[in-house]
């Protein structure tokens, strides 16, 4: 079905407001520097005049002939574009970065963020997709910092909602790296409230970045993901470089939990998602694991809606718990966990072991300790 041919339908330019960003470094004093040193003076950059500044789009115009789409979606294959001052060149074949490759959304922040230098510190080329490209363009920074390597990094804003911009994010991933080895699906919005006093209209907001989110960009990169999961299968012994999907879910995606009604669902979803999507690519060489956070200590909650006639109230008391917490986790032990479930390629990863317990309590013995709210 996701390879099914687009008929008469030839290349065409898509034109976005958001392109990708790099490192805010000046490209052209490191490989001045470098030249000192007497080491090499550095990726050339392409004929032409430079632009004008980090945030210039370059149009792509090489005939999508030169670079085959590896069985794209239809929806994906009509448009290719390139990434802005690219650290190498990114127009595609022997231009292509090598070496793994990690695509993580919700990039920008949090979890994401973390995510991300844990990669970039593990050697990997980082994708970090969100919508907002200011944070995006600091975490290049911090990636290239943490690897130890200007273009450690690469972002794209994207709002995993939009088809287009998902449609942007894969072809730019495409056009400048070979291979994708992780995806890491780390989008995500937080709403808390009595069901009677949440509107809809939060709760498809809620499924739209929690689910639908993932949904869309899971199948838009599933094409390349599974002809790594081929190759995989034919090296010998297989299994060990077989590429990743991680799905960031949560402990109310197992617990149901009071006041929590569109979030749980959303999350409750994700993980059914991703469990049988495994059925299905399993057997053709891609894992797909989930990773099952608690209550994290970030700005997630800083961003989070709140309902009722008490929800400015309940937002400074939920705050300050999570704050205070001594079992909630930081960012940080959540990112080393998606980067363990990767290499161990374990299907569930719960962080935080009273959580852990929690979940297991709860699908055992049908013990709900969220039956007591928590403010």
């Amino acid at each position: 079905m996701l390879e099914r041919p687009v008929a008469n339908q030839g290349p065409r330019s898509l034109q976005l407001r958001s392109a990708p960003v790099t490192a805010r470094r000046s490209i052209k004093g490191t490989a001045a520097r470098a030249a000192a040193n007497g080491g090499p003076p550095g990726p050339q950059q392409p004929p032409g005049p430079l632009p004008p500044g980090p945030n210039h789009r370059v149009p792509y115009n090489t005939n999508v002939n030169a670079a085959p789409r590896i069985g794209l979606p239809p929806f994906l294959q009509p448009t290719l574009q390139q990434p802005a001052l690219a650290i190498t060149p990114a127009v595609g074949g022997a231009f292509k970065s090598t070496g793994r490759t990690v695509v993580i959304t919700g990039g920008s922040q949090g979890v994401g963020r973390a995510a991300a230098l844990v990669f970039a510190r593990k050697g990997y080329n980082v994708v970090v997709a969100a919508r907002d490209e200011a944070k995006l363009a600091y975490v290049v920074e911090d990636c290239a910092a943490a690897a130890g390597r200007v273009g450690a990094a690469l972002a794209v804003p994207t709002d995993v909602t939009q088809e287009r911009q998902v449609r942007n994010l894969v072809n730019v991933v495409l056009a400048k790296y070979e291979t994708v080895d992780v995806l890491v699906n780390a989008a995500g919005v937080f709403a808390r409230g009595l069901f009677e006093e949440t509107p809809i209209t939060e709760a498809k907001r809620l499924m739209d970045t929690n689910f639908y989110g993932p949904y869309m960009v899971t199948q838009a990169f599933l094409p390349v993901l599974l002809k790594g999961g081929a190759k995989a299968r034919g090296t010998f012994g297989g299994g060990g470089d077989r590429p990743s999907i991680i799905m960031v879910t949560g402990y109310e995606g197992k617990v149901p939990t009071k006041y929590m009604s569109a979030f749980c669902a959303s999350k409750a979803a994700l993980e059914s998602l991703a469990a049988t999507l495994r059925t299905e690519v399993e057997g053709q060489g891609v894992h797909v694991g989930v990773v099952q956070p608690g209550l994290v200590r970030s700005n997630f909650m800083e961003r989070a809606a709140f309902y009722g006639k008490n929800g400015e109230e309940d937002r400074r008391s939920f705050r300050q718990m999570v704050r205070s917490l001594p079992l909630a986790q930081t960012p940080a032990e959540v990112a080393d966990a998606i980067y363990s479930c990767a290499v161990s390629k374990s299907n569930e990863v719960s962080v935080g072991l009273p959580f852990a317990a929690a979940v297991q309590a709860y699908k055992f013995v049908g013990l709900n300790p969220s039956a007591v709210p928590f403010t």
